[in-house]
This record gives C-alpha cells, sequence and structure tokens, in this order.
C-alpha cells in the first residue's frame, strides 16, 4: 500500500516517499568489499541496479545471496519485490530468492573477480 492509494487503513503497512543514500548516485566498486547500509523502516526487499563488468559476481546480506553469469559492459537489475532479472532491458531466466534488508544497519558483501561496477541499492523506508 502507497499514499495516494483509495484504500488506506492502519492496520495496513505503508511506504513513504524517502529513499536510501544507495539509491541516488551510484557507488564504484573495483574490488571485493563490504557496503553497510541502513534501513530506518521494516523489513524492505530492494532492487538493485549494477552496471559495468565483472565475474562471477555475488552480493551477501543477512543470510542470503545471488550470483550473476559473468557480464562485460551490462545492465541488470535485480527487482526482489516482483523476483525479476533483466540483463539489458531484457527479461532473464536467472532465479532469484529472498533478499531482504533488515531494520537497522546492514552488510552488503560484494564478492568475484573483475568487479568494475557501478551499483545501486533502491528500497522505500516501510513502516507499520
Amino acid at each position: 500500500m502507497t499514499w495516494g492509494s483509495t484504500d488506506i487503513t492502519f492496520e495496513s503497512d505503508y511506504l513513504f516517499g524517502h529513499t536510501n543514500d544507495f539509491a541516488g548516485s551510484p557507488i564504484k566498486v573495483t574490488r571485493p568489499q563490504t557496503l553497510n547500509i541502513t534501513n530506518s523502516g521494516l523489513v524492505v526487499t530492494p532492487i538493485i541496479e549494477i552496471d559495468g563488468t565483472a565475474n562471477n559476481l555475488t552480493l551477501s546480506s543477512n543470510g542470503h545471496s545471488f550470483t550473476l553469469p559473468d557480464f562485460n559492459n551490462e545492465k541488470w537489475i535485480i527487482d526482489f519485490e516482483k523476483y525479476v532479472v533483466f540483463r539489458n532491458g531484457q527479461e532473464t531466466m536467472i532465479e532469484i530468492r529472498n533478499f531482504e534488508l533488515l531494520q537497522g544497519n546492514n552488510s552488503i558483501s560484494v564478492n568475484g573477480n573483475n568487479i568494475n561496477i557501478d551499483l545501486r541499492i533502491k528500497f522505500r523506508d516501510k513502516f507499520n
């Protein structure tokens, strides 16, 4: 349920317009590293955008992870809300499972080889 809906109740979960710092300018990642991201609200499922090149790129957080096949100068959109992955604008058959950001601080590990990517992690704070 989002603001502007005609059926808002007090039992509903609400999404506010605030987005996180990782949604704006991309983060340049050129080596394996851990990123720290804070979620102010309830558990959320992000949309992750990746532009660039990497081999065996794996992102992990809170006991969940996903790995992309080798890619070179490509754009990926991994939408964990809709469980869909796009590669250069085309939907793929890559199967993804849960990837959640818990309330508070979250560490996201970025691993792989030949990493040269711009990374965005998009989500909206969700409150009950």
